[in-house]
């Protein structure tokens, strides 16, 4: 099954009318949803357009921007993204890690049974596998090159555990793998690739973003302009509790689809690109625990617009926010001062 759409709006509309019409109901974990009865590859054409319009989505924007940046750093302590939103805490097995979080499989990979638990701002020794380095590297080395694959699975922890016996956890990876590849017109395609996606509280409200933003990023650093992204999905399905929101959704007909284009600026190197990231980190712990904004935090509006999304939770002051579909989404979920 296939469905091409530009931004996040229409991927999120496309394959909810998709899931009315054509889901098979299923139970599943002990809880009721509606799945496609077929895998699904949805392609969006304007990656960049990953900002929810949609009114009734009810879409968080903090969200994507907090995981962004956990995912980017590598860490799993879930202390940093349950300050924003406390609900993640309840997939965490121990109450401090996100076993399958993505940041250290994808920064910190290390090949042994033992879970993951790197903390936030950690500094890594020997004996890790940087891919999003490697990503970086290699399409350097050369920029047609087909080997910038992300593995997220680890069957080293995910299938068994430490005495043989089949894995018991909240947290089971839902995305496999990430495959970046450079097309002939110089852009830079993103291919994700999952087993199993929730539409309402995975794809729409982080998958998407998260992974068109790497894209971004990944694609600046190697002087390309962002191409198109494919999300692929094995069972892509919505849950009982969304239905009836899922129905509202399938009924607009019209929205402010985020196709404007911010001229933001970026680094583009490897080097330049960690320690914008690093700066990231620790301007948003420090606008966490002091409740106080610096007017910038870096020469390139990228990371700036990065942390004015975060320090708003905190200041609720959106003048600084470059993206007018941003600020405008994070206008109406502002928290109370």
């Amino acid at each position: 099954m296939e469905l091409i759409t530009s931004g996040i709006n229409s991927f999120l509309i496309g394959t909810i009318k998709l899931i009315l019409e054509k889901g098979r109901e299923r139970v599943t974990g002990g809880s009721t949803c509606y799945e496609l009865p077929e895998p699904i590859l949805i392609k969006m054409t304007n990656p960049r357009s990953r900002v929810i319009t949609i009114k009734e989505r009810d879409w968080n924007p903090y969200l994507p921007y907090v995981e962004s940046l956990w995912i980017a750093t590598g860490s799993n302590e879930i202390e940093f993204p349950t300050y924003y939103v406390k609900k993640l805490g309840e997939f965490s097995d121990d109450g401090k890690y996100m076993r399958a979080g993505y940041g250290p499989r994808i920064r910190f990979y290390d090949g042994n049974s033992f879970d993951y638990k790197i903390d936030n701002l950690y500094t890594p020794s020997k004996g890790f596998v940087d891919q999003l380095k490697f990503v970086v590297l290699e399409l350097t080395r050369d920029k047609f090159s087909r080997r910038a694959v992300i593995t997220i699975g680890d069957p080293n922890k995910d299938c068994f555990d430490i005495s043989g016996n089949i894995k018991q956890t909240k947290d089971f990876p839902c995305t496999r793998l990430l495959h970046f590849q450079v097309q002939t017109d110089n852009t830079l395609d993103l291919m994700t690739t999952m087993r199993s996606n929730d539409l309402v509280w995975g794809a729409s409200a982080v998958n998407v973003f998260n992974f068109t933003l790497m894209q971004e990023y990944v694609a600046a650093i190697l002087g390309l302009d962002i191409g198109s992204y494919y999300h692929f999905v094995s069972n892509m399905h919505i849950y009982a509790r969304h239905l009836d929101l899922a129905k509202k959704i399938a009924l607009v007909k019209s929205y402010d689809e985020d196709t404007s284009y911010i001229e933001y600026t970026y680094p583009t190197s490897w080097e330049a690109f960690t320690s914008q990231l690093d700066n990231l980190a620790r301007a948003e712990q420090s606008v966490r625990q002091t409740k106080e904004a610096k007017p910038s935090i870096s020469a390139y509006t990228f990371f700036d617009d990065w942390y004015q999304a975060l320090a708003t939770y905190h200041t609720g002051d959106t003048s600084r926010i470059l993206n007018p579909h941003l600020k405008k989404a994070l206008d109406t979920k502002l928290p109370a001062f």
